[in-house]
């Protein structure tokens, strides 16, 4: 194929078979011979190979700045390009290359149509969506055209998969990889076990079939050198071993993606930052999980459901820590910001949403916040009540979690453990421990709600509480109490 690299098309078919040698190659012996837009888009294609993804996209806009709209080098470039921003979620700079001047040669053009219905999916436009992938689809099929059809598929498995259609996302995701391998388009094959790993990657569920999906994933993104799918791989694959608490999987994981991800990569990101707190509870590290969840959370590139989850984790951590005021803070905000089922939302942050309510109720189990715990963990929420079983016993059974749910239990397994350790005598939080010492000045109820901002019915809960654990009559009996114990 590099032989008969010369012009756009040309480079467009290599994309989706190219390897890191035929890269290497191409861009030494066929680059003299290419026409300068072609060369521009094997730059993209390298660049992404590299996981430069950014510099991919801004070969491919100069490349079309210096090829006429109405050309075919335009179709192919716009192609190339659309792909690209739509999955990086550049969605409204995707928008604006759809045109009505813009087509592909009869046969590419199913691709095109394809590429329209993911972005369609994407926006939200479900029924043109399903519109344009059966169209794509049939189009393909009557073209007899093997790699034009297996890129039809494989986009519109991602059309399938945006518009929550995820059993049909599945199987056209498994035709798509019966073609694509036979014909060697691994770049797209590796695409499209992303898919099919997303849909199987549940904490609900057994993690076997999401495991097998990313092995394959970077068994091919390894066979072709292509660094940015292998990174996705290895994110993916390390968050499974850490959510299955497999600890010697993520030691053989973790140090391979020890340097950087790139920044546009935020699904790699996410599952790098969640994997890397749970590989954290093996050792009961949480200054380590908090420093690290505290510098995502000051990121820009958080969804909702991923800043929530990220809170969550904060809520154990502080429960860990018995620091309960903030603990409470951070778990009725878990609490309210997953109260609602968010209509349209992509599966895995459906799926981190209803994670963190768990973790948010575990927090509030920990700090004895029992029935808001309960609360949580409705029927509506856990409709088999599994998780609210789970979270009530002393410790939580890790033979008796869901696969992808050990490393999550094992995380507040390890924060309840901590507390337990450094929790004062008698289960005094911090805000009845600062009350307790302020007793012996005599201050009243009203006083002492003035002076630690706080409204007076608190102030009088939190000194009931403290005589209730005590097992004091009144404030002189829980100061002499607390005085024999050492607590002040």
């Amino acid at each position: 194929m590099i032989d008969q690299l010369n012009v756009v098309s040309d480079v467009y078919d290599f994309a989706i078979m190219a390897t890191a040698s035929s890269l290497r190659e191409a861009m030494t012996s066929a680059r003299r011979r290419l026409t300068p837009t072609a060369a521009l888009a094997l730059r993209s294609v390298a660049s992404a190979f590299q996981s430069n993804i950014q510099g991919a996209i801004s070969l491919l806009r100069r490349g079309l700045l210096n090829a006429p709209r109405d050309h075919e080098d335009s179709a192919y470039l716009r192609d190339m390009l659309l792909t690209l921003l739509a999955s990086t979620g550049e969605l409204d700079a995707a928008e604006r290359l759809v045109g009505d001047g813009v087509a592909l040669p009869a046969r590419h053009a199913p691709a095109f149509v394809a590429s329209r219905a993911v972005l369609a999916a994407a926006t939200g436009d479900r029924a043109r969506s399903r519109t344009l992938a059966e169209a794509a689809i049939a189009a393909a099929r009557r073209a007899d055209w093997p790699l034009t059809l297996g890129r039809v598929l494989h986009r519109c498995a991602f059309a399938s998969y945006y518009r929550g259609d995820y059993g049909e996302a599945r199987e056209i995701a498994l035709e798509a990889l019966h073609v694509l391998e036979a014909h060697g388009a691994y770049v797209s094959v590796v695409h499209t076990h992303s898919i099919a790993a997303a849909i199987a990657h549940d904490w609900n569920q057994d993690g076997t079939l999401a495991s097998t999906h990313y092995a394959q994933m970077l068994a091919h993104a390894e066979r072709i050198g292509h660094n940015a799918l292998r990174r996705t791989a290895l994110a993916g694959s390390f968050l499974v071993a850490a959510e299955a608490y497999d600890v010697p999987a993520c030691d053989r994981f973790g140090p391979k993606l020890a340097a950087r991800l790139e920044r546009e990569q935020h699904q790699e990101n996410f599952a790098l930052l969640i994997a890397e707190v749970l590989c954290f509870a093996s050792k009961a590290d949480f200054r380590a999980a908090e420093a690290t969840l505290t510098m995502f959370a000051a990121t820009s590139c958080n969804t909702d459901a991923r800043a929530t989850l990220v809170e969550a984790f904060l809520a154990l951590v502080a429960a860990a820590n018995w620091d309960v005021d903030l603990a409470r803070e951070r778990s009725r905000s878990v609490l309210r910001r997953t109260a609602e089922h968010t209509q349209g939302e992509p599966l895995f942050d459906k799926r981190t949403r209803g994670l963190a309510r768990v973790l948010g109720a575990a927090t509030c189990f920990i700090i004895d916040d029992r029935i808001r715990g309960q609360r949580a963990l409705s029927a509506r929420f856990d409709p088999g009540q599994h998780y609210l079983a789970l979270l009530t016993a002393p410790s939580i059974e890790l033979s008796r979690c869901p696969d992808l749910f050990r490393g999550y239990a094992a995380f507040i397994n390890a924060a309840a453990e901590s507390a337990r350790r450094i929790r004062p005598k008698y289960r005094l939080t911090s805000a009845e421990l600062q009350i307790l010492r302020a007793l012996p000045d005599g201050s009243t109820i009203a006083e002492l709600a003035l002076e630690l901002h706080k409204s007076k019915s608190t102030v009088a809960h939190q000194v009931e509480s403290i005589y209730e654990k005590l097992g004091a009559r009144n404030r002189a009996h829980a100061v002499k109490v607390a005085r024999d114990l050492a607590i002040m």
